[in-house]
């Protein structure tokens, strides 16, 4: 167990029965694949047989071999024998980044995880969820803490989660901890927000809290238990208690009249919740989809319409350290607007790709951005990210496995 806490190459020698066994799957794989989303620890995996590994976790990590070639489908030791030697020097590499005996750029880690498709820009937002964290913690000490992430629908908000809860939050609970084990940080999304749509106000409630309940604990859910704020702090001392923060996720597509109240009753749930049992803390972010702009709508009424639903979630959260300490008794729940998500530039690709030094001349930088925007100079996160992992991966095969 601590050598999984604290490895920082992983190699995995992937065979059917590797795959198939219990005991690798929910005890050694998890820490594991834990350890590289976070960019903590790099996996590389050997294919010695024929295996289903696109369906597996692994399949998106990439093999140090060929996993058309494994291993035991090589003829004679010879063959065998060399394939090792290459597999034994592509690990070695690897090991001396992580030692740094290697000048890949620094930090080399960050050239090996998924994460980095994902840290093109945002900063303002990352600089203000940490700056917003930091005080929650201090002043509303076991509270939950909610964030209102507002953008189009292209405009990846479910990263952005991703990307604080794996460098803010799990950051500052080891800072907290010196080192020492925690009970890590478990994500959670929930079904989507319901909208006017779906019935009153009392009948949304409603289905916002059964689907909270059912994410957590299925069985007190469909065997008709109580679902309110005490009986979902009784489940976290049952249930919950060895997580240090639980982060959740919800999605709110469109904004109509109910989703305002229906906030704003979430965030007297969660006070109650903490009123009861203060373990573990709950970040939970709601990441608010514009609603689609009409055919024909004029770009001054799609910006009106924006305004509206922003000056709506200004008047239910704090949006400096300031007026929360005004507020305070409007609701114990902390809640935060971060800032309003944006396309990505032009410049923000290039920024990110001189940050982490995939390529070294301005004339290859240039040419990857003319690639991924073309005649645009903004495009939707969503369009930006899988290029972006795309040249991550590239260098992770020319400078790592080459």
């Amino acid at each position: 167990e601590s050598a999984l806490n604290t490895a920082k190459v992983a190699v995995l020698l992937v065979t059917p029965n590797f795959l198939t066994s219990d005991f690798i799957v929910k005890n050694e794989l998890p820490p594991l694949l834990g350890a590289a989303e976070r960019d903590d620890l790099t996996i590389l995996w050997v294919p010695v047989h024929h295996t289903p590994y696109e369906d597996t976790p692994i399949g998106k990590y990439q093999p140090v071999t060929d996993p058309e070639k494994p291993l035991a489908s090589l003829k004679g030791s010879s063959a065998q024998n060399k394939e090792l030697l290459e597999i034994s020097r592509k690990i070695i590499r690897v090991a001396e980044a992580w030692n740094g005996k290697r000048s890949l750029a620094s930090p080399s880690k960050k050239h090996l995880g998924m994460l980095v498709s994902k840290m093109c820009d945002r900063r303002l937002q990352q600089f203000v969820f940490t700056r917003f964290f930091k005080f929650g913690r201090n002043s509303h000490n076991g509270y939950p803490q909610v964030y209102l992430v507002a953008g189009e629908e292209g405009d990846c908000h479910s990263s952005l989660v991703e990307r604080l809860t794996h460098i803010t939050i799990t950051s500052a609970i080891e800072k907290e901890q010196n080192g020492k084990p925690h009970g890590g940080i478990r994500h959670q999304k929930i079904a989507e927000w319901p909208r006017a749509s779906d019935g009153t106000l009392d009948e949304c409630k409603l289905l916002l809290i059964s689907e909270v309940f059912k994410a957590f604990d299925w069985t007190h859910f469909n065997s008709g238990g109580d679902l309110t704020a005490s009986a979902f702090a009784e489940l976290c001392k049952k249930t919950l208690q060895l997580h240090s923060v639980v982060v959740i996720e919800h999605i709110i597509r469109g904004w109509d009249g109910s989703v305002h109240d229906l906030i704003k009753w979430y965030l007297q749930f969660w006070a109650e919740v903490r009123a009861i049992s203060d373990k573990p803390l709950f970040v939970v972010f709601l990441n608010i989809i514009y609603p689609e702009p009409r055919r024909f709508v004029s770009k001054k009424s799609i910006m009106s319409a924006r305004q509206r639903v922003l000056k709506e979630l200004k008047e239910i959260s704090y949006t400096s350290e300031a007026e929360l300490k005004s507020r305070i008794l409007d609701n114990p729940c902390p809640c935060f607007l971060l800032n309003e998500l944006t396309h990505v530039t032009r410049d923000d690709v290039k920024n990110w790709i001189i940050e982490n030094e995939f390529y070294d001349f301005i004339g290859e930088i240039e040419e990857q951005a003319e690639k991924i925007f073309g005649d645009a100079e903004t495009k939707p996160m969503a369009e930006i990210e899988p290029k972006l992992d795309m040249i991550r991966i590239r260098y992770i095969r020319e400078k790592i496995y080459s």
